[in-house]
């Protein structure tokens, strides 16, 4: 057995300033895969009167893979945001590369992703920890934009990357996955015991305690270029310290239908949700809604990329519909100088307002990304 010294600083591209602590562990070259993963991301963000230059989603990880029999292989994959500008980092949760406030005051680094899985061919892939969803393997058909995006599909409700209900990046999470060819079926359960706090400006001072969850999704992909899919979530909660707080029931419920189809150089992509106390306005209000995402895109050339899409979230009630929606087109273009960098630019016409009757302003952004 060869030992080999590691040199860790929080992980990969960590600031210069971490703690550096010396670690010695088994280390075997003839099985064990290494393998780190990460990329560096910056915008220039416009709207309204405002502009600046804001992070987009930066990370570094490490996955570590071994065989512990001729059929089972195990898993360790982590990865941690960090932020490579002074400001919050964008808040959107959009397609793998988003995350909301990944530097909070006073943490230079968060958890992304981190759990261990075994992976089987007879037996599909059982994984336990902070992961990827069941419910997300069905809403990222449509979850596939640089900037904006991602708020019709209940995938990352509560202005969160939907780790506390189960949708997003799921937390305390044990997922079993099977592909048999065509049918990719995913089962969740959540063992999740305990307080988020509501991010709101208006109302604070409440939060939700979660009392586990489970998920399911069924993909079907009869041709390379067609798939359809269907996914299912419950959360199971309890609202803490709240006054003048609107649900009606102890569960969040959510469930999507998406399709996308590839033809040539051309992509589509359309989901359908609905889900019951899983959203939040900006005035504190919980409701049931009804979303819808699209996307299509044209791949110009190996290098460019042209894409258009749209976002709607709208509560079921309709008399509350008249005062708070979310909805707006997408226009965006992507250019890969190298198969590492990418240079982005996304606007978004914006028709959604607010319960105070405001309007929300259109925006942009323009950034570059290298992943390593």
């Amino acid at each position: 057995m060869y030992k080999a010294k590691v040199n860790v600083m929080g992980m990969v591209l960590m600031v210069s300033t971490a703690a550096i602590a010396e670690i010695e562990i088994p280390f075997r070259p003839d099985d064990v895969t290494v393998k780190f993963t990460g990329k560096v991301s910056a915008l220039i963000y416009n709207s309204g009167s405002q502009t600046s230059l804001i992070d987009n989603g930066s990370r570094a990880g490490v996955i570590l893979e071994r065989s512990i029999t001729e059929d089972i292989d195990a898993l360790f994959r982590g990865e941690w945001a960090f932020n490579i500008t002074d400001s919050d980092s964008h808040d959107q949760f959009n397609d793998k590369h988003k995350i909301s406030n990944n530097t909070p005051s006073g943490k230079p680094f968060k958890t992304r992703l981190g759990y261990i899985s075994f992976r089987s061919k007879k037996f599909g892939t059982l994984s336990i920890g902070k992961q990827w969803s069941a419910y997300s393997d069905v809403t990222g058909f449509t979850d596939q934009f640089n900037v904006f995006g991602g708020e019709g599909s209940g995938t990352y409700n509560f202005n969160s990357d939907g780790g506390a209900s189960g949708t997003g990046r799921a937390e305390n999470s044990v997922i079993h996955r099977i592909d048999l060819g065509k049918v990719k079926i995913a089962v969740q359960a959540q063992f999740k015991e305990g307080e988020e706090l509501v991010e709101d400006p208006i109302a604070s001072g409440y939060s939700i305690k979660y009392q586990n969850g489970y998920g399911a999704s069924v993909i079907y992909q009869p041709l390379k270029a067609l798939r359809f899919g269907v996914a299912h979530n419950r959360a199971n909660y309890d609202i803490q310290n709240a006054s003048n707080l609107q649900f009606d029931s102890d569960k969040q419920v959510t469930t999507a239908i998406s399709t996308s189809v590839s033809l040539g150089q051309f992509t589509f992509a359309y989901l359908y949700s609905i889900n019951e106390n899983h959203e939040v306005d900006n005035s504190g209000t919980i409701f049931d809604g009804r979303g819808q995402e699209i996307y299509a895109g044209y791949q110009a050339s190996q290098r460019a990329k042209y894409y258009v899409g749209f976002n709607k979230l709208t509560p079921k009630d309709l008399a509350y519909h008249d005062a708070y929606e979310k909805q707006y087109y997408i226009v965006g273009a992507s250019y890969n100088p190298h198969k590492k960098v990418t240079f982005y630019a996304e606007g978004k016409i914006d028709n959604s307002s607010y319960s105070d009757g405001s309007k929300a302003d259109n925006a942009m952004g323009a950034g570059v990304t290298y992943t390593f």
